[in-house]
């Protein structure tokens, strides 16, 4: 499996599923209009705290993979610097839903979509220009000397990545069954 949590990554993550749960919701905003808008936001802003509650480990053991080797972590005020990130995230998640919730509100799906799509294009290309930092773990000093190793040979950081993608989906079962709960109710 390849990781997706670093600092340039998480936010958009978070917009994009903020998005996607509104998209989910459309029926729902259709029919309740803005409170299913905000309906939809609060569980975009949940989705955000339980990835960003998922990614903390990681950020905690292997911050300089998190800050995908632009600078060296060590005088980086971790307590501090993560929360902000986390509230970060937070907002990203409740603004992509927030967003797509009200332009489905206003019947404009088309950009809706767009706005989706857009969030899917960033994530991608984000991926894209940092791809080579995701598949290798060490401190930046060993990033950029070459010799940090491959992700799949360091055990911490792939318990790390399998801890991030269980938690990440157990947390987002509530909130799926929650969705899909009141979208047969309505």
């Amino acid at each position: 499996m390849l990781p997706l949590a670093t600092i340039l990554l998480d936010p958009p993550t978070t917009f994009l599923a903020g998005t996607i749960i509104a998209l989910l919701s459309t029926k729902l905003i259709r029919k309740s209009g803005a409170v299913e808008v905000w309906k939809a936001a609060t569980f975009g802003a949940a989705w955000a705290v339980v990835y960003g509650l998922a990614v903390g480990w990681m950020y905690f053991i292997r911050t300089d993979w998190m800050y995908v080797y632009l600078m060296d972590t060590t005088n980086v005020p971790l307590v501090p610097t993560y929360l902000a990130f986390f509230v970060i995230m937070l907002a990203f998640g409740f603004a992509g839903a927030l967003a797509v919730g009200h332009l489905v509100q206003q019947s404009k799906l088309s950009w809706a979509i767009a706005l989706t799509v857009a969030a899917l294009f960033t994530l991608v290309m984000i991926f894209v220009l940092t791809g080579p930092q995701y598949v290798v773990i060490g401190s930046t000093k060993e990033y950029w000397a070459g010799a940090a190793k491959k992700l799949v040979d360091d055990p911490e950081a792939m318990r790390a990545v399998n801890g991030i993608t269980i938690g990440t989906i157990a947390g987002s079962l509530p909130i799926l069954f929650l969705r899909i709960r009141d979208l047969r109710r309505a």
